[in-house]
């Protein structure tokens, strides 16, 4: 294993990492923000939404190889591909967040909201897109299309320096920042008010660290960490009285897997995400 390079450099190559990401999502977006909130599925240009979207994937693979050669990009595209990962893992990933939908669709049932229990809402943005079409380009293009990037080359990076919880600290402010534009066009971002955001501020940190305890206890699986994005981006949609309760949900998995950040050490992280 190579030796951990120095903060500075750290900071570099997050920095390029994360100014290709931006400038190619944003260019690509801009359009969108400039025509403002409320274009869906029916406009041409809402597929900007979902290319941009590739932005910190194609980012990543560039700087894995920048700053580690062919070895580099080798070592991410393997991590990337599908891997052995335990069944716990799997049920985790690809029904853990419709498991939280159901309960707390139960819950809301029970306090007298009129919700079907296992009924999925469907997307503000392209409500006219099928179904599949809609769960696979979820998949493509926010699961993968960021996690390569997020989970793929950032936090392996700040993990080699930093211990799990300052690098979740400092993806997730960088990935808050990325999606700066899409409060300016995205149906469900736009419509947000101050004590929106900072619920939307606190549920991306939760996710974070759930992704973090993802990436970590498979062994470094970019694949695990997209299904897990893609699984919530799906999940998570529905009436205020279900997501209510599916915050609350999420806070105390996120406040679990935060603990569980704290107690992992360096050298640890460095070890899983390294090896091949």
């Amino acid at each position: 294993m190579s030796s951990a390079p120095s903060s500075s450099a750290v900071f570099r190559h997050l920095a390029g990492f994360f100014l290709c990401a931006g400038l190619f999502s944003w260019l690509l977006w801009l359009p969108l923000a400039l025509g403002g909130p409320g274009q869906t599925g029916t406009s041409p240009l809402a597929i900007l939404h979902l290319v941009g979207s590739l932005g910190p994937a194609l980012s990543g693979l560039l700087w894995a190889w920048l700053t580690g050669g062919r070895e580099g990009l080798r070592r991410l595209v393997r991590r990337i591909a599908f891997r052995r990962i335990g069944w716990g893992w799997q049920m985790a990933v690809w029904l853990g967040p419709f498991a939280l939908l159901v309960l707390a669709q139960l819950v809301a049932r029970a306090n007298g909201a009129e919700v079907t229990p296992g009924e999925l809402a469907p997307s503000a943005e392209y409500p006219a897109m099928p179904v599949a079409i809609y769960w696979l380009a979820v998949l493509f293009f926010y699961g993968f299309g960021e996690e390569i990037g997020w989970r793929g080359f950032a936090l392996p990076m700040l993990q080699e320096r930093f211990s799990p919880f300052m690098a979740t600290l400092g993806v997730a402010a960088i990935w808050a920042v990325w999606h700066w534009p899409l409060f300016l066009f995205s149906p469900g971002l736009s419509a947000l008010g101050a004590g929106g955001i900072a619920g939307w501020a606190a549920s991306l940190l939760t996710g974070a660290f759930l992704l973090t305890v993802i990436l970590n206890g498979t062994g470094g699986s970019v694949f695990a960490a997209a299904v897990f994005h893609a699984t919530m981006d799906i999940a998570f949609l529905g009436p205020s009285e279900v997501m209510m309760v599916v915050g609350a949900l999420t806070t105390l998995l996120g406040l679990g897997a935060l603990a569980w950040t704290l107690t992992r050490g360096r050298a640890e992280n460095v070890t899983l995400l390294t090896r091949d």
